[in-house]
Parts: structure tokens; C-alpha cells; sequence
């Protein structure tokens, strides 16, 4: 997972209408959808970290959400991930 954790600067930032709160709910609703396992959440941090198991392309995933309040009605999130290709 610490590797997952350098990926912020790579990683992809939008800022979105919704409070911070609101975009932590769906950080982890989004994860879940695309089959996260456990969810690590360090909400005091503002970040979460998850992972995905082995398939027939990889290893796996981790996979990286920091969200930073822009102001109370907009919160930018950036998400990173690191995958372990099989080849």
C-alpha cells in the first residue's frame, strides 16, 4: 500500500460539488463498485487506500483516493493506483 500512497502526484484531481463528507461516502461507494477489497480509511489524514485481486492481466491493484476540501460545498479528489503486471 505505501507504494499506492507515492502515487498522489501522479495521480489523476478534479474538484467536485460536493461536501467532503459527501465525497468520502462516494470515494468508498466507487471503490466497492469496482470490487475493492478491504477499504483502509484514514479520514483525519483525508485519504483511503484499497486494493483488487489477482486476475489474468495482474497481480493486482492498490489503489489510492485523497480528498482536500476546496471550501464547504467543494471538495477536489485525487485518485492513484500501482498495478502489478503479470508479463
Amino acid at each position: 500500500m505505501g507504494d499506492v500512497a507515492k502515487s498522489k502526484e501522479d495521480g489523476t484531481s478534479k474538484v467536485y460539488p460536493v461536501t467532503a463528507d459527501q465525497a468520502w461516502d462516494i470515494s468508498r461507494t466507487v471503490f466497492r463498485w469496482e470490487g475493492a477489497d478491504a477499504i483502509e480509511e484514514h479520514r483525519n489524514d483525508g485519504y483511503m487506500l484499497t486494493s483488487t485481486g489477482m486476475n489474468f492481466v495482474s497481480y493486482g491493484a492498490v489503489m489510492g483516493a485523497w480528498l482536500d476540501s476546496v471550501d464547504k460545498d467543494n471538495t477536489k479528489v485525487t485518485v492513484g493506483h500501482k498495478t502489478e503486471d503479470i508479463n
